[in-house]
């Protein structure tokens, strides 16, 4: 039979169980481990939230061209389904990748 408590502290965050009595080395790892699990966390959201805002500087209609080209569809058929030419959809492209690079600090 499983116990119950071990259900919460799994959804509560916990990254190891120590049983007293624990030696420091021990201890000190689980919080090292700990540490590095949190800034890996902490780094992820920090890139989600940087492409939440370059997905909310786009023009809805660079959304939908992203949206298209994400899918996998040439320039030539994103601009026939939303009824424009393949240049205007590059330039919609190019403007995408500039708002990223803008956001995210990167030249190009």
């Amino acid at each position: 039979m499983r116990c119950p408590l071990h259900t919460d502290c799994g959804k509560g965050g916990t990254v190891e169980f120590l049983f007293k009595p624990f030696r420091d080395d021990v201890l000190l790892s689980a919080i090292g481990e700990a540490l590095e699990r949190s800034r890996v966390a902490l780094g992820l959201g920090a890139e989600m939230q940087v492409l939440r805002d370059c997905y909310a500087s786009l023009s809805p209609r660079e959304r939908e061209v992203m949206r298209l080209v994400v899918s996998g569809l040439l320039n030539k058929q994103v601009g026939w389904d939303v009824g424009t030419s393949e240049i205007t959809v590059k330039a919609h492209r190019g403007n995408d990748a500039k708002d990223e690079s803008r956001i995210s600090g990167r030249s190009g």
